[in-house]
Parts: structure tokens; C-alpha cells; sequence
């Protein structure tokens, strides 16, 4: 059920933002408000995620690093031929 809020004391510049965001996208101030407080909810709850482009960084830098030990990593956590830990 709708509500009605009152936003006192608002910074000029904030309400002159939120204005010009209004007149673009040909919507009221009440209007934007909402859209843009609907739009910070859904980005609030979404995990963080980093672009592609910072994930193919990571895993660059990561594929770059020298290898410290030479054995395979089954060797290293003790499997045996089976798959399981020997």
C-alpha cells in the first residue's frame, strides 16, 4: 500500500539532480525518487560482482605466478589411484 514521505531539507544540488534525472527520463520528481530508490534496492542485493574484464585480470596474474612445487596436484594432497586420500 502506497504511502505518502516527506524529504526535508534536501541539498539544492540533490533536488536540482534529481530534477534534471526526472525531465530525461520524462517523469515526475515523486516518480524518479522512487525509481531510484527501487533501483539502489536492487543493486543493495545483489552480490558485488566484478566485471569480466577484472576477472580475466585476476586469473591472468594468477596464471602468471611461477610454480613452487612441481608436483601434480594429486600428489600433493595425498590421493591415490582411486581418487580418494591414500
Amino acid at each position: 500500500m502506497p504511502v505518502d514521505m516527506l524529504i526535508k531539507k534536501m541539498p539544492l544540488e540533490l533536488k536540482e539532480w534529481v530534477a534534471s534525472e526526472a525531465r530525461e527520463h520524462r517523469r515526475s520528481l515523486n516518480q524518479e525518487v522512487i525509481a531510484l530508490l527501487e533501483k539502489a534496492r536492487s543493486e543493495a542485493a545483489r552480490p558485488a560482482r566484478g566485471s569480466d574484464r577484472d576477472i580475466q585480470a585476476v586469473l591472468d596474474r594468477y596464471r602468471a605466478l611461477p610454480t613452487r612445487d612441481p608436483r601434480s596436484p594429486e600428489e600433493i594432497l595425498g590421493y591415490g589411484d582411486g581418487g580418494l586420500p591414500a
